[in-house]
């Protein structure tokens, strides 16, 4: 690049702070523009990124569109067969609220006594569930209920040592 301030001096008298700061300003605006170059890669860089993540992003609506399309003729049955007998499950396996309140918040009495023979029918259930599910591959019985019956089985031990704690 040819120093624009010397060949202005040969023209102009100028002094030499001018000349100075002439040579200054030159070097700060060619690092200007060299990184507004860089810059100018980056954007277009990020650009092409964008158009990347765009296409994939359509690709995966398609795909997604194909499949929902694919599995509607299937979905009501599909929710017959899943949704019922989970529903059924969930059912025989939750403990009702007015129980947990009755053993958690109620001093051990005589209304106890309904309440653990609900207890006992509930952990008998989830246990028939999962011995069911070692058995068989009913969809029916499922990975929670084998879960729940050590839970079910520590209830019941808690549930007798407060009686005989009283």
């Amino acid at each position: 690049m040819v120093c624009v301030a010397h060949s202005i001096s040969q023209h102009l008298p100028i002094s030499q702070s001018s000349l100075t700061l002439l040579s200054s300003l030159e070097s700060f605006l060619g690092t200007f523009q060299n990184d507004l170059s860089a810059v100018s890669g980056h954007i277009s860089d990020l650009q092409q990124r964008s158009k990347d993540f765009d296409a994939r992003l359509r690709s995966r609506r398609v795909r997604s569109d194909t499949i929902c399309s694919l599995l509607h003729p299937f979905s009501n049955n599909l929710l017959k067969k899943v949704a019922q007998p989970l529903g059924e499950l969930i059912t025989t396996i939750t403990i009702p609220p007015q129980l947990a309140t009755t053993l958690l918040d109620t001093p051990i009495s005589d209304a106890w006594i309904p309440a653990i023979k609900q207890l006992e029918a509930l952990i008998e259930s989830i246990s028939a569930h999962a011995n069911a599910s070692r058995t068989t591959s009913d969809a029916v019985s499922v990975k929670a209920a084998k879960d729940l019956e050590g839970v079910a089985e520590g209830v019941r031990i808690a549930v007798s040592v407060l009686c005989d704690y009283t």
